[in-house]
């Protein structure tokens, strides 16, 4: 599982579409879809219902807040690493 497959997820549940998420990526729909594809085979667990756009499964929900989580966090220590000044050891 890799990072930018869970941005990819994300940008789709949150778009509940995967032309939507792929702009919002920076992504193509075709690398979206794999980049799902490949985490749901992975897994090995759908993630999205697809019949009527793009919602989480139960699975997907689950993964969902996990990887909502580690988006913040992540995003929390580039803030608090690019606020510190910068020593060298």
């Amino acid at each position: 599982m890799e990072f930018k497959q869970l941005e990819m997820f994300v940008a789709v549940a949150d778009a509940h579409s995967v032309q939507r998420a792929a702009e919002l990526v920076f992504r193509s729909p075709p690398a979206v879809s794999m980049a799902i594809a490949k985490l749901e085979e992975e897994l090995g667990a759908t993630l999205f219902a697809r019949q009527e756009g793009f919602q989480l499964t139960d699975a997907g929900s689950v993964l969902y807040g996990y990887a909502s989580r580690m988006i913040r966090l992540r995003e929390e220590a580039v803030d608090r690493v690019s606020a510190r000044p910068h020593t060298r050891c």
